[in-house]
């Protein structure tokens, strides 16, 4: 985990698996995430920002946490901006 932090030049970052076809993505590894920051530890294909990332096959970013339409509904937003996040990355 500190050569993807460092590679991409992130302070924090999770890593999800999918089993072959399955449509479910598993958390394996994370760092620099604060523990009151809510994380989940599985996704389904298909939901969330993860979820749509993964079955479209592209990347998805949220320059702007704070002014973003779906991320301001969300209570993680305020926990990951608490922690000094602004931007987030997901990528299949």
């Amino acid at each position: 985990m500190n050569k993807v932090l460092e590679i991409f030049v992130i302070d924090g970052a999770r890593i999800y698996l999918r089993q072959g076809d399955a449509r479910e993505l598993v958390l394996v590894a994370h760092q620099g995430i604060p523990s009151d920051v809510f994380m989940l530890n599985k996704y389904e294909v298909g939901r969330g920002r993860l979820g749509r990332a993964v079955e479209m096959g592209e990347p998805m970013m949220v320059e702007a946490m704070a002014t973003d339409p779906v991320y301001e509904k969300l209570a993680l937003n305020k926990a990951m901006l608490r922690a000094g996040f602004r931007s987030s990355f997901t990528f299949p």
